[in-house]
């Protein structure tokens, strides 16, 4: 089975955060599975004395050792020898979690375990890569006496482009490795044509082909290349896109899945438990229980819990709990509009370029 792993942290320091949970998603139906809750305070003892008989101090270690105990005791349970086995994990898992998986031998020869790539996490690379090389040879003259960056080059807001259009590649083509591989050597050629080289063998055809040259193809009308960069520029980036274009790091992008449903699910928790307060082992499990109830079936469930506590719920406690459920519904429905989401990638862009221009001017 394929799942999506994540760890949740009730501080907003990360780094000195003393309780946690560690959840794990189904990639296929996007719910909460399991999760563990761990925390390194006690009330009761202060962490002063050994004698406190319910100890509420679980966790000893450093933050990130209690994170790899707290990864492999979830999935050590949850996947155990015999049952059905972890084969992929999607998510935010750290890489000691996975050496100890290793030593471990869960499965022994039988399935090799294999960490997911999230899409987002390797379009990002794609800028980051891009930018570091153009830092690298910022004092550097090309091959047409030129630097790489300046007007009509390297700039951030062709950076960010490319990052884009490397990440709507390998999502378009998400169910094969050959096609992504494709659509993101598309891209480089794409960007290399001119009027009198044109090179757009690699782009889709047709009318609603995202490349303009192939789209005048089918129309009829002029296209002329405005948006090119200079080839000596290309040249210097091909090792980036050789990188990024990479087989073995594409086959781990064909699930075409995102850590969506654990943000929305750390979400959850948050609302019910804040990061600036801080609270107890039981409070936490109590929080993160609530959440995963919500998350999973809506809050329509709490209801099954007060039926086993002997509770009836009220006719207008259930009117209530189904109009949460509804706006929570239409909620999800609106911000799922394609409006919605170029309006949401826009304000990350000129986020995202207000960013880069801040940076620039400090240098």
């Amino acid at each position: 089975t394929s799942i999506n792993g994540a760890i949740t942290v009730t501080s907003l320091d990360t780094g000195t955060s003393i309780n946690g949970a560690i959840t794990v998603t189904s990639l296929d139906t996007g719910k909460v599975i399991d999760f563990e809750c761990l925390c390194k305070y006690c009330f009761t003892c202060r962490n002063k004395s050994n004698d406190c008989k319910d100890c509420q101090k679980i966790m000893k270690d450093t933050v990130v050792e209690w994170k790899v105990k707290m990864q492999f005791e979830c999935f050590s349970v949850l996947f155990p020898r015999g049952t059905f086995a972890m084969q992929n994990i999607l998510g935010m898992v750290t890489p000691k979690f996975f050496k100890k998986i290793s030593e471990s031998k869960v499965y022994e020869e039988e399935l090799v375990v294999e960490k997911l790539e999230i899409i987002g996490h390797v379009q990002k690379r794609m800028g980051t890569k891009l930018r570091n090389l153009r830092n690298k040879l910022k004092s550097t003259k090309l091959t047409d006496g030129k630097k790489i960056s300046g007007c009509d080059r390297l700039t951030d807001a062709q950076i960010l482009l490319i990052q884009k259009y490397y990440g709507l590649a390998i999502r378009n083509t998400s169910k094969s490795v050959d096609e992504m591989s494709k659509s993101i050597w598309a891209i480089y050629f794409h960007k290399l044509s001119t009027d009198a080289k044109p090179q757009h063998g690699l782009c889709p055809m047709g009318s609603d082909s995202w490349c303009g040259f192939n789209k005048s193809l089918v129309s009829g009308e002029k296209y002329i290349h405005k948006h090119s960069l200079p080839e000596p520029v290309l040249l210097a980036t091909k090792k980036v896109f050789r990188e990024l274009a990479d087989k073995k790091l594409l086959s781990k992008c064909i699930h075409g899945q995102s850590q969506n449903p654990n943000e929305s699910f750390n979400n959850c928790v948050w609302k019910r438990i804040p990061k600036n307060t801080f609270v107890g082992i039981n409070t936490l499990k109590i929080g993160v229980m609530d959440a995963v109830l919500c998350f999973n079936d809506g809050f329509y469930s709490r209801t099954e819990v007060l039926k086993n506590l002997g509770i009836t719920p009220g006719k207008k406690h259930l009117r209530c709990i189904k109009k949460i459920d509804m706006l929570r519904i239409k909620e999800a429905e609106f911000m799922f509009q394609e409006a919605r989401k170029e309006a949401r990638t826009l304000k990350r862009q000129i986020k995202r370029v207000s960013e880069l221009s801040e940076t620039s001017k400090q240098d």
